[in-house]
């Protein structure tokens, strides 16, 4: 079995294909160019000419659902997602890849778990505290 059939939405390590913004995280969206969440105006941002990569300083990482807050980027489905609230075990996110506001609930793993994965930075330029 592999890491993710046993634990679900469980990775770690190294981000690749991500990038830094002056806003925190970019990724790419549907279109190919990088996006990202602008929390303090609650818009998407294309940052494609003011973004760099982000090799050794962006991992993912797994959290409890319980440590979730506003403003965290998680994978989820195979996408990063901008978390914009929580309520319970529902959290409302931006999806840049998308361009969705949408409400998510993590599935939790067959052994009880609730964990979801987080990207973390070593260095954060937007301001927003060490999720980014």
């Amino acid at each position: 079995m592999t890491k993710n059939s046993l634990f679900g939405n469980l990775n770690f390590g190294p981000v690749k294909g991500a990038h830094f913004s002056h806003l925190g995280v970019a990724v790419r969206n549907a279109e190919g160019t990088y996006v990202s969440y602008d929390k303090t105006k609650g818009e998407i941002v294309n940052v494609d000419l003011i973004d760099f990569e982000t090799d050794n300083m962006l991992f993912s990482i797994p959290v409890a659902l319980k440590d979730v807050r506003v403003g965290d980027v998680l994978v989820h489905n195979g996408s990063a997602v901008f978390v914009t609230g929580k309520s319970g075990n529902d959290i409302s996110v931006v999806d840049v890849s998308k361009g969705e506001k949408k409400t998510i609930l993590p599935a939790k793993s067959m052994f009880g778990f609730d964990f979801v994965t987080k990207y973390v930075s070593l260095i954060d330029f937007s301001g927003a505290g060490a999720s980014a």
